[in-house]
């Protein structure tokens, strides 16, 4: 039995078919395979990004309620802090609480000099040098009346000595205290970037 047949139409019959699987196994093997392969390989990457889609949908939904309430918290913080920050307009008046503080506390208001002012990144600090003279009790309480104004205003670089002046009325061994107080202002006008030094 012979595998070619010998009527030429039969022969070419099967050589036809013989070419028709050679083009379609051509096909399968190098177009339609790489193909395929090729979008499993983007569908399992599909599936993969939607599913991290998912997840970061999720956390975002989940942080998104907490963001806003730390900003929240955030903004009351910053309003309270602000609220204690005198604006440049005040500061007549709170020089004004601390001589009302002085008399209160029984010390004589022996000196109030400016110092100058020190532009910070957001606000001005303002810095002031006092003298007052009275017993140690009575300079304890105006120093603790200061740092209890309602704005922030806080007494540095203390002194203490004892006064060699004139003898005040009602006061037994009475002290000289020399202090700055620094107090922060907003400014009127937005003020400029402060660089960095380096």
């Amino acid at each position: 039995m012979a595998l070619i047949p010998s009527d030429p139409r039969q022969r070419n019959a099967l050589l036809v078919i013989i070419a028709s699987l050679a083009v379609v196994y051509l096909f399968y093997d190098y177009w339609y395979e790489p193909r395929v392969e090729e979008i499993t390989t983007l569908e399992v990457r599909l599936e993969t990004l939607q599913g991290q889609n998912r997840q970061a949908q999720m956390m975002a939904t989940r942080g998104g309620d907490d963001l806003e309430e730390r900003l929240a918290v955030y903004e009351r913080h910053v309003q309270r802090l602000e609220a204690l920050i005198p604006s440049t307009e005040e500061v007549p008046t709170l020089l004004n609480s601390m001589a009302q503080e002085a008399r209160q506390a029984g010390v004589e208001l022996g000196s109030m000099r400016p110092e100058a002012a020190q532009p910070g990144s957001h606000y001005i600090r303002q810095s002031y040098e006092l003298g007052v003279m009275g017993s140690f009790h009575d300079v304890a309480r105006f120093l603790t009346a200061i740092a209890s104004l309602p704005r922030i205003i806080t007494p540095v670089d203390l002194e203490i000595r004892p006064y060699t002046g004139p003898a005040i009325q009602e006061v037994e061994s009475p002290i000289q205290a020399r202090f700055r107080i620094e107090t922060y202002v907003v400014p009127d006008t937005p003020l400029p970037p402060v660089e960095a030094e380096g």
